[in-house]
């Protein structure tokens, strides 16, 4: 998009800008400090809406964008760079996959039980909590 003249503005959150070293690939970077000022933002700002490779946030932000065109909340193209992002942080055989290609960390993948029948994912439940996410 820069190298054909285009603008590109990246919205991410402060907690990940603390954790993570931010991209320069933008014509400007916005830091917001929640989730909901991050899709909102975004979906003022933009005439399209593009995921890109990325993790768990990328994907909720994506399908709160389809979710809010459904509902008429705006009329915006949505899309996704990367079919194997969303091939493999939903397919459950895929998981690990999704870690190795760092779509998820190890931890974020921690957070996520997958099981079938749902009595085998409630015995899994028992006694279990999700790890912690160390700032």
């Amino acid at each position: 998009m820069l190298a054909e003249g285009g603008q590109v503005i990246g919205i991410m959150l402060q907690a990940l800008v603390d954790r993570e070293v931010t991209s320069t690939r933008f014509s400007e970077l916005r830091v917001v400090t929640a989730m909901h000022e991050r899709k909102t933002l975004m979906a003022k700002l933009s005439d399209k809406l593009i995921a890109l490779p990325g993790g768990l946030g990328t994907l909720e932000a994506l399908f709160a964008m389809l979710t809010w065109a459904q509902l008429g909340l705006h009329r915006k193209p949505c899309g996704v760079s990367s079919i194997s992002m969303i091939t493999t942080a939903v397919q459950s055989t895929c998981w690990t996959m999704s870690v190795r290609e760092q779509f998820l960390n190890r931890v974020s993948r921690a957070m996520h039980v997958l099981e079938e029948p749902p009595e085998r994912l409630l015995e899994r439940f028992e006694g279990s909590h999700a790890p912690a996410i160390v700032r």
